[in-house]
């Protein structure tokens, strides 16, 4: 028998918790997520035909938004935000509604499960993943060296809490995959560095990360970086782009900068084509060939101003 394996993507809307940080104020926040929600839930599926696809959200969107969803064969499972919650008493406070999920999903029949961030682009087939995962939970290396100021401002947060000089790895929290052996393990490490948070009112300003890394740290034997299927693309003015969405092709495209610009694009065009465009259209699209124009404009006129004449 085959196994089942699930994708999920997380979205937890409450009143007066605090969201992500790289939305503008004037933007119709819930609408960013739903249509991002989709484009990236589509093109999983559209890449991974044999696995199940499914939002996980505490609320039922708007039906405009369902419709699409249950057209595209993807599923809406109903979570409250039972597990991970610290209320309103922290930053990043609904990104944990992340770890609630997973710990609902691990639940369900299936025996693969991947959860991925909302601003993601899926571009090819995972069934090399699932077979990683007999063995591995995946995280992904975001490869911050010590002295990179989010890294420093990490581990002074870790040295607090564990009152101890250790330096876990910078994993991300957009890719957590594993099979439901392996993610009750890590997820009940999770709970209990959450617990232990709790306890001792103990606040970061890392989200969810804060947690998985932890958790990664005390669980390193059965932890394997996931670079292979995902690359963090930055596409503003802090530009960090590598060639891997083409050359040694990564499946999953990961762009924080282009929720609402490039993945509001593909929200249209998939409306208007009804499926998901060609990859050069969305590496395009998404900025990865090159900064968008105004960007260009942005960049040059600052380089003009930084000039001594």
């Amino acid at each position: 028998m085959e196994n089942r394996n699930l994708i999920i993507s997380a979205f937890c809307d409450i009143d007066g918790m605090k969201s992500g940080l790289n939305i503008s104020d004037n933007a119709d926040r819930k609408a960013v997520y739903y249509k991002n929600v989709i484009v990236s839930l589509i093109s999983f599926k559209t890449a991974n035909k044999d696995s199940d696809v499914a939002l996980f959200t505490n609320i039922t969107p708007p039906e405009i938004y369902c419709e699409i969803l249950r057209k595209n064969d993807i599923e809406i499972k109903i979570y409250d935000f039972d597990e991970f919650n610290f209320k309103n008493n922290i930053s990043w406070g609904l990104a944990f509604y992340k770890l609630c999920a997973l710990k609902h999903a691990i639940e369900l029949d299936y025996d693969n499960f991947l959860i991925v961030d909302n601003d993601t682009y899926c571009q090819s087939n995972l069934d090399d993943l699932w077979l990683e995962l007999e063995e591995n939970v995946l995280l992904y290396d975001i490869n911050h060296r010590l002295k990179i100021r989010d890294c420093d401002l990490y581990n002074k947060e870790v040295f607090s809490f564990t009152r101890k000089k250790i330096y876990p790895t910078n994993y991300g929290g957009e890719f957590i995959a594993g099979s439901k052996e392996k993610l009750k393990v890590f997820i009940n490490e999770c709970s209990e560095i959450f617990n232990q948070m709790l306890k001792n009112d103990f606040k970061t300003n890392f989200g969810d990360e804060f947690i998985v890394r932890l958790a990664a740290y005390n669980n390193k034997k059965m932890i394997k970086n996931s670079s292979g299927y995902i690359f963090r693309y930055w596409t503003k003015s802090f530009r960090l782009v590598s060639t891997c969405y083409k050359y040694n092709e990564v499946s999953i495209i990961h762009v924080p900068d282009e929720k609402e610009d490039g993945m509001l694009k593909l929200y249209k065009c998939i409306l208007k084509k009804g499926k998901i465009p060609t990859k050069e259209y969305v590496w395009k699209v998404l900025h990865l060939v090159k900064p968008a124009f105004k960007q260009r404009v942005k960049n040059l006129i600052k380089k003009i101003l930084k000039r001594d004449f």
